[in-house]
């Protein structure tokens, strides 16, 4: 199986950032006041109910299809796999890919 692709997930903020995440990405800035980008979060911004939750490409988030998964249950939909931090730059990656079978 192919892992699924997480996009970006920016979160506008009252302060400036973003358009380093942009040319990261090699793309222009969509909102000058965007400075976060939570990959993979299966988390909400605090007093959010859904700003801050990643969505799998199908718009499933990320956080059900992890939570609907049991450790003791086989034939787990997704598997998650967070690499660990780059020591460049900080940064790790989370894949959620479908399990075979």
């Amino acid at each position: 199986m192919k892992p699924i692709a997480l996009g970006p997930n920016q979160l506008h903020r009252f302060y400036r950032g973003g358009a380093a995440l942009a040319e990261f990405r090699g793309g222009e800035p969509s909102d000058n006041y965007a400075p976060e980008d939570w990959v993979g979060s299966t988390t909400t911004a605090f007093g959010e109910s859904r700003m801050g939750l990643s969505e799998l490409p199908d718009g499933t988030l990320l956080r059900d299809a992890l939570s609907s998964c049991s450790t003791r249950v086989s034939g787990c939909r997704y598997t998650a796999i967070l690499t660990t931090p780059s020591p460049s730059d900080g940064s790790a990656s989370l894949t959620a890919r479908p399990r075979p079978g």
